[in-house]
């Protein structure tokens, strides 16, 4: 949870250990009512995304109180969006998504919000973003199923090249 900062200097996500699924600690986001501005926590190191390639993402929500709007849990830009919808108790989410430009400094946002109305707070653990073009080949790719099944979070990644 180290790598993360305010996306809206204004508003931060708050680092907590009182929810958790891995390590010590997760990001806690609370929306405020009235407040159009988005709160969000921001990747420190943006990831690139290569054209054509598909990309695994999964992360670990839960949302202690909800009354209205979306709750986006994971936001890249052009690339996806993940909304959680459990209350009360950890849900993994997970989408694959192709990423359709190449771009070289992209955000990874999680707790997001938008709208003037949005009133929920909630946790946030465990992301992963998995380019399964590069890791399995073209054409190779699993489907989010087969992920979903057999990869977990880990702490730490390794890039590997041919």
């Amino acid at each position: 949870m180290t790598g993360w900062r305010c996306y809206n200097s204004s508003r931060c996500p708050i680092i907590s250990s009182s929810q958790k699924t891995n390590g010590n600690n997760s990001l806690y986001v609370k929306t405020i009512p009235g407040e159009v501005s988005e709160i969000a926590a921001v990747l420190i190191n943006p990831i690139s995304l290569n054209k054509g390639h598909q990309y695994y993402i999964k992360l670990d929500t839960y949302y202690a109180s909800y009354t209205q709007g979306y709750r986006v849990a994971l936001f890249i830009y052009k690339l996806i969006s993940l909304f959680g919808d459990g209350i009360n108790s950890w849900q993994k989410i997970s989408g694959i998504a192709t990423a359709s430009e190449s771009y070289t400094t992209n955000d990874v946002r999680v707790g997001k919000s938008f709208q003037h109305d949005v009133t929920w707070e909630g946790y946030f653990d465990s992301v992963i973003v998995i380019d399964l073009t590069a890791t399995f080949g073209s054409g190779n790719e699993p489907d989010k199923e087969w992920c979903d099944r057999h990869i977990d979070y880990f702490d730490g990644a390794t890039t590997i090249y041919k």
